[in-house]
């Protein structure tokens, strides 16, 4: 039987987990390495949705009559800056066959995860590792009570549309108003209603 990776979200974590499950691993910068378990991270966001020019190369002119851009379905990109660390969990998870997702206990880390599953096309079985703090006591708790990661799919359904619905907002809203007022502005799903929010009031307060 082969052995467990268990992904972070951060390195912190993985090296608290690491200590409370597999107290003699042994370090190898990117992962440490146990008799049961091998344990790296994701450094946050390790990929992210593809940029409009990703999927058509028009794209890369802002135009009114490209709008609204509403790809058929959304492609992963690797972050740049941690792309290294990307492919050290394809590796690992090469030498495994069972996964632990241990990203943060949230629709966050949920995404976080599924991008990796995804892109990296995992196919090993996942449990998922529901923790609210770092102790020791937590996180073998934690490890005893681990259900299969499908019973959160409707959460990482949920992180998924959030994401999507600011990809198609951001992208679009921001080049609309561009054109339309030959300056650089930027929209968001959550960022312009708060703003507008904000104006409103000081009209008022004036």
């Amino acid at each position: 039987m082969g052995k467990t990776l268990i992904i972070a979200e951060k390195p912190d974590m993985g090296r608290s987990i690491a200590a409370a499950v597999e107290p003699g691993a042994v370090n190898r910068k990117t992962y440490l390495e146990g008799k049961r378990y091998l344990i790296t991270w994701a450094i946050g966001h390790l990929l992210g949705l593809a940029e409009p020019d990703g999927y058509d190369e028009k794209y890369k002119k802002w135009r009114f009559d490209d709008l609204p851009i509403l790809p058929d379905s959304f492609k992963l990109v690797p972050n740049a800056r941690t792309r290294g660390q990307l492919k050290v969990i394809g590796e690992l998870a090469k030498r495994c066959d069972q996964i632990v997702n241990a990203c943060d206990a949230g629709r966050e880390g949920q995404l976080i995860f599924d991008y990796i599953r995804t892109y990296l096309k995992l196919k090993q079985p996942v449990l998922r590792l529901w923790i609210s703090d770092l102790t020791r006591e937590t996180i073998l708790k934690g490890f005893r009570e681990l259900k299969n990661d499908s019973e959160y799919d409707n959460l990482t359904r949920a992180a998924r549309s959030r994401s999507e619905a600011d990809w198609l907002i951001g992208m679009n809203g921001s080049r609309a108003f561009t054109i339309r007022h030959k300056a650089l502005f930027s929209v968001g799903r959550v960022q312009t209603p708060v703003l507008a929010l904000i104006c409103d009031r000081q009209k008022e307060i004036e």
